[in-house]
Parts: structure tokens; sequence; C-alpha cells
């Protein structure tokens, strides 16, 4: 287990430092892809609601130190985000029960959901914020962004984590 949590600190620092050095700076109408809010929320889909918190607390904590806004408001969005995500782990590995795309629906919701929970928080703080139109926009483009990464995430993670731990789903 400890190998598992090691490589997915690993993979959630070096997909931060791809963010903000690559994506980051793609053109798009809306917004640019939340690669690393994808990855603790598929982490958080492999690993469990207390995994996920942690991740989603980490990788926020590290966005938070990367930016300049203000320090510890990704950090909570994203906790919560990553322990809401980790609800759906499923320990005993009957995915067979429940539709496959269900988990990958849901990262895409709540990438939505963590763009808005950000903004909201920037209007609680008092920080400036985007009108409503562009920040809907923004969270719809998040949210389609999740949903078209995470599998694609997914097929990656769920393997290397397997390897590290072969008696573990």
């Amino acid at each position: 287990m400890a190998l598992r949590r090691v490589a997915a600190v690993v993979i959630i620092v070096t997909v931060l430092l791809v963010q903000l050095a690559a994506l980051n700076r793609i053109t798009t109408p809306a917004a640019a892809p939340n690669l690393i809010l994808v990855v603790v929320l598929v982490l958080a889909l492999l690993e469990g609601p207390a995994a996920g918190m942690a991740y989603g607390f980490g990788g926020g904590l590290l966005g938070d130190a990367l930016s300049t806004h203000a320090f510890g408001r990704l950090a909570l969005v994203w906790t919560v985000a990553g322990y809401l995500a980790g609800l759906m782990h499923d320990p005993g590995g009957r995915a067979g029960e429940r539709s496959a795309a269900l988990p990958l629906l849901a990262v895409g919701g709540l990438c939505a959901a963590s763009t808005l929970a950000y903004a909201a928080l920037d209007v609680v703080v008092g920080a400036a914020h985007d009108s409503t139109y562009h920040l809907i926009r923004q969270a719809v483009a998040v949210g389609v962004y999740g949903v078209v990464l995470a599998p694609f995430v997914y097929l990656v993670l769920r393997p290397a984590l397997r390897r590290l731990e072969p008696n573990r789903a």
C-alpha cells in the first residue's frame, strides 16, 4: 500500500508540472483542461475516499503554492472533490454490477463542480471573480475535458498501480 501511495504522489507532482508547463498555455475558447484534478479524482476512484481526500489536499496545496491566488482555497475544494470521487471506489472489484461510465461521468461532474465551488469561495472571501456567464462556460468546458480525459488517465493509472501491489485491485 505504501508503494502505491508514493507512486501516486510522484504522479501528482509530475502531472502538476506538466499542467503548469504545457496545458495552461493551451488556448481554448473557455478554459484549459485541468489534468491534475482529473488525476486526483481518478486516484480517488481507485483508492477510496480517505486517499482521495489526501490526494486532493496535497494536489490542491501544491497548486495553491504555485499560483497567485490565496493559499488553501484550491486545497479545500479538491479535498472535498477527492472525497466525493472516493465514495465511488469499488473495493470488491464488482464493477460489472454498475455502469463503467458512471465513475467517469462523475469525474467530469466533479471537475465542473470544483470550478463552481472555487468561484463560490472567491465570492465568500471577496476576491475578484468572473461574470456568471464566463464562469458557467468555464465549468462546462472543464467538465467536458474531465469526461474526455478520465478514461485515458484511468487506463494508465490502474495498471500502473496494480503492478506495484498485485494482490490489490
